[in-house]
């Protein structure tokens, strides 16, 4: 009997962090699928937008048909077109972001048709982020962007077999101390009979 329960024992000890290595492998898909992004408006300026002209990951200029140039700084509001403001010149650029550099997955189109993209990364230690502004015909400007932390992905990854360790020794531990208890009640019960 004993060799059964500890093989059962062994059993969910090894096996349970292994299935929590797969579920952690099977969030973390589901996690970077759910945040592989959707594309967000950002809206239009004042002037007919002709051509973006560059951009952050937080920032993008635009030109107007007429030549004025157009900013918006997605970190505020961007409802009706409340982030787009009139400037005379871009700003300075992000020295980390790297331009044209795109994204290797897979980017679901903009509600539209567009007229011009522009892709942008920005990598730092364990982190990368990733942006593309899409101008559509109708003027308005699109962001996809996605961010991704390997530190974050290591933390599901371990969170499975730790988990899976955890609620194995809790069983095991039930389970034998069950047995044991029954064992010492079967004991008592018997000793009280002779």
């Amino acid at each position: 009997m004993w060799k059964r329960r500890l093989f059962f024992s062994l059993l969910l000890l090894i096996g349970l962090p292994l299935l929590g290595v797969r579920g952690g492998f099977a969030l973390l898909d589901a996690w970077r699928d759910a945040d592989a992004g959707s594309w967000r408006a950002l809206g239009r300026p004042a002037e007919m937008p002709t051509a973006i002209v560059d951009a952050t990951m937080y920032v993008v200029y635009v030109r107007g048909q007429d030549g004025s140039l157009f900013v918006c700084d997605h970190r505020g509001q961007t409802r009706d077109n409340a982030c787009w403001q009139e400037v005379e010149q871009v700003g300075e650029r992000d020295y980390d972001v790297e331009h044209a550099n795109t994204y290797r997955g897979e980017i679901p189109a903009p509600p539209g048709t567009v007229v011009e993209t522009l892709d942008l990364s920005r990598h730092f230690a364990e982190r990368a982020s990733h942006a593309r502004y899409a101008l559509l015909e109708d003027g308005s400007v699109w962001l996809w962007d996605y961010h991704a932390d390997a530190n974050w992905s290591l933390v599901l990854l371990a969170c499975g077999p730790v988990l899976g360790l955890g609620l194995g020794v809790v069983i095991v531990a039930l389970w034998w101390g069950a047995a044991g208890l029954r064992a010492l009640l079967r004991r008592r019960q018997e000793r009280a009979e002779r």
